[in-house]
């Protein structure tokens, strides 16, 4: 990460650095630390990687600028209130900032844009090797589609020719009229 941030400096003149999943990474000078913590799962089931999903001591937070919590509309403001209250108890000085996870349109394999209320009412089979997939598989259903089915691989999953097999032939069984995935995963494929 020091080397890279140092050859974008050099070699493209970069000026500002973000850095994602950087908060534990301290060997590049920073001027703002923003955590991100999913409202679905904030912390991490209260331990470190691989027992858990945190990366570092919650602790750690207390040298932290701010957070956005993710995924807010997903949970209730009861449970909203009592994520902000453990960041306040760790980092009384932290910003928060609240978002969600929305939709803005459909991206076909020929690049077209569909809008996302087309799904509504639409059989589909969703499919992702993402973090959290069952906030995706929520995404979906918010959107009035049915799930006829779905597969679940690891988070940053590298998909095979035999993976886009099995998801296809799956989806037909399902009765699925589309199968759908995140962004992240079909820049994979």
């Amino acid at each position: 990460r020091v080397a890279g941030a140092a050859r974008a400096i050099e070699k493209s003149g970069a000026q500002i650095l973000i850095m994602d999943d950087g908060f534990q990474h301290r060997r590049l000078a920073r001027d703002l630390d923003i955590v991100t913590i999913d409202a679905t799962h904030p912390f991490g089931y209260g331990k470190i990687f691989p027992a858990g999903l945190l990366r570092e001591p919650l602790a750690s937070l207390g040298r932290a600028d701010a957070v956005v919590i993710t995924r807010c509309d997903q949970i209730s403001e009861h449970e909203l209130g009592k994520i902000k209250n453990k960041l306040l108890t760790i980092n009384p000085k932290i910003l928060i900032a609240q978002s969600v996870h929305a939709a803005v349109n459909i991206i076909s394999t020929d690049n077209s844009e569909t809008s996302v209320e087309q799904l509504k009412g639409s059989k589909i089979f969703a499919f992702c090797g993402i973090g959290n997939p069952n906030s995706f598989i929520t995404s979906i259903e918010a959107l009035g589609a049915e799930i006829t089915g779905s597969k679940i691989y690891n988070d940053h999953h590298q998909y095979t020719q035999s993976n886009l097999v099995d998801i296809y032939t799956q989806a037909g069984l399902t009765g699925a009229e589309l199968i759908l995935t995140t962004q992240k995963d079909w820049a994979k494929i």
